[in-house]
């Protein structure tokens, strides 16, 4: 009786795991322009309208320093 369980269980979690949980993520198509940023008009970063990235995740630069780059 407890393999005839198991095998339910593994049966439907391969057949309905996918579409019972979902990862979503917002993302962008990577362009930036010469300073390493882009505009977010949607705000979907929560960080305003520009933010930066080159290399690292989306940030912002206060007084003009990448908080990111070594001193």
């Amino acid at each position: 009786m407890k393999k005839k369980i198991s095998a339910l269980f593994i049966a439907l979690t391969l057949l309905f795991g996918n579409s019972v949980v979902t990862i979503s993520a917002d993302a962008h198509s990577g362009r930036t322009d010469s300073r390493g940023g882009h505009r977010d008009n949607k705000n979907k970063s929560g960080l305003g309208s520009y933010h930066y990235h080159h290399g690292y995740g989306p940030h912002l630069h206060k007084n003009g320093k990448c908080p990111y780059k070594k001193k």
